[in-house]
């Protein structure tokens, strides 16, 4: 078997047989005609814990996002283009916020996030109905910007949710353009609040 470090296909003229590469660039279509061996492909995980503010890329489409810096990070997602996805994990409660927002105010989400009140691993499911919350904008198509924090709206270790672009940007316009959905988790104590606007 051929080793090689790293291989380009150009245009789908290429043909590869038993090639062992460590990267492969594709920029047409790629077919396959074996096997694809379970653990050939992993998602990247990328812990966002050092700047305050990250701009993710088309590029990143794919990655779990861990939010690890306390004092928070404002993410703001790459402009709209369908198929885009990105998972977020709470990885450390926050102190300040965390929020996601769309790369403009006309890119907007819809879906729901489930916010569940609770301490260490526990919650109280009597206080649900006051305290907990299935949250989602306002009118589906008007909201752009997520914000969680560990009082009220789900900032708090344990978390995630995934964002999918469901379609591509429409410039000047109010569109729903991110489909979004996950369990946060917030304080024990405290009315919940809404996380979108």
């Amino acid at each position: 078997m051929a080793q090689v470090p790293n291989f380009s296909v150009e245009n789908d003229r290429e043909s590869l047989n038993n090639v062992n590469c460590e990267s492969l660039q594709v920029s047409g279509d790629l077919t396959v005609g074996g096997a694809i061996r379970p653990g050939t492909f992993t998602n990247r995980v990328v812990s966002l814990d050092a700047n305050a503010a990250e701009v993710l890329t088309a590029a990143q489409s794919g990655t779990t996002f861990v939010l690890n810096r306390a004092a928070g990070v404002a993410v703001t997602l790459p402009t709209a283009a369908v198929g885009l996805n990105y998972t977020f994990v709470v990885g450390t409660t926050a102190v300040g916020s965390y929020v996601v927002a769309g790369a403009t105010t006309g890119e907007n989400y819809q879906g729901s996030l489930v916010v569940i009140p609770g301490s260490a691993h526990l919650m109280n499911p009597a206080g649900l109905s006051s305290r907990g919350i299935f949250d989602a904008p306002a009118v589906a198509g008007t909201d752009n910007t997520l914000t969680l924090t560990p009082t009220l709206q789900g900032g708090r270790a344990g978390g995630a949710f995934k964002v999918s672009c469901i379609r591509d940007r429409n410039v000047g316009t109010n569109t729903v353009n991110w489909q979004i959905e996950g369990t946060v988790f917030k304080q024990a104590g405290g009315t919940a609040q809404t996380c979108f606007s």
